[in-house]
């Protein structure tokens, strides 16, 4: 099926394929439990404990790197590294339903027929109805894209109101990754069964995309990663955080040599640029401590 990767991804805004068997899931998910101590409620590894973790090499499973390749052609990884453990939360307006390029506004390239951008999940349990382990989306969504701004915005509301009819929960297994576009509407598939009875949920980003596409998002990451708003403070550390690993000076001599060898390009900011962000988050991490 490998040829028809891209035309379902153009398709229907997704596409599922198998990358860890059970053994390695298994092995991943008691590594992530020996780090957090087997106790937590919602936790997000960002970029410093992936590198420790060594759960970046999953980024170089043979059949992930034949599938992108096979979408995007000469892809490249944009590394805003999370690890998501415990974070299912449809509570919020619209039931969680977003697309993950919402903070881009209506930039043209948004729209442009060339336009390759997705995220990767790798997900570390099953998930079908009720069981809170993946993602719902709403087919074919990402071709609202195409439309004019308020038609699109109509449209958009008329979905989420109706998606008791139009959303699909995307049956995975453990081990599976969905590559989906960044214009896609989903959500983290609702958890409505016992809670007592379940495996903790555990999910692993990070985006992709080509040598065409690469800037504008590093471009608004950097325009995320200097809001001071107190409602935003969060999310700009994410974002000076990734943004301080300029690739391959940063990066572990290992993940170097594997992207190398694998043809994947890595997409990051200039050394010089990263190492500011790097400052400005080194500075913030002191006066907190400092407060405390």
């Amino acid at each position: 099926m490998s040829e028809n990767w891209s035309r379902e991804f153009k398709r229907k805004g997704f596409c599922v394929l198998k990358v860890l068997e059970a053994d390695s899931v298994d092995a991943v998910r008691k590594e992530i439990n020996s780090v957090l101590g087997g106790e937590f409620d919602k936790e997000v590894i960002e970029i410093d404990g992936i590198f420790r973790l060594g759960l970046w090499r999953l980024q170089f499973e043979s059949k992930l790197i034949q599938t992108c390749k096979n979408i995007f052609g000469d892809f490249g990884y944009i590394n805003d590294f999370n690890l998501q453990c415990e974070c299912v939360d449809n509570g919020g307006p619209g039931r969680g339903w977003h697309v993950d390029c919402g903070s881009e506004g209506d930039n043209s390239y948004l729209r442009s027929p060339d336009y390759r951008f997705a995220k990767i999940g790798i997900y570390f349990q099953d998930n079908a109805p009720g069981l809170g382990g993946g993602i719902d989306v709403i087919s074919y969504s990402h071709h609202l894209y195409r439309l004019p701004k308020c038609l699109r915005a109509l449209l958009t509301r008329i979905a989420i109101k109706l998606d008791f009819i139009l959303r699909r929960t995307v049956r995975t297994t453990a081990g599976d990754a969905i590559i989906f576009d960044s214009r896609l509407l989903h959500r983290s598939t609702p958890l409505s069964l016992d809670p007592d009875s379940r495996l903790s949920k555990f999910v692993f980003y990070w985006e992709v995309t080509d040598k065409r596409n690469f800037q504008e998002f590093l471009l608004n990451s950097v325009r995320r990663a200097t809001v001071h708003s107190s409602k935003k403070k969060e999310d700009s550390r994410f974002f000076r955080k990734y943004l301080g690993y300029a690739f391959p000076a940063d990066y572990p001599e290992e993940y170097v040599s594997r992207s190398v060898n694998s043809g994947v390009n890595i997409f990051s900011l200039s050394e010089t640029f990263s190492k500011d962000f790097r400052q400005m988050d080194e500075e913030e991490s002191f006066w907190n401590l400092s407060e405390d």
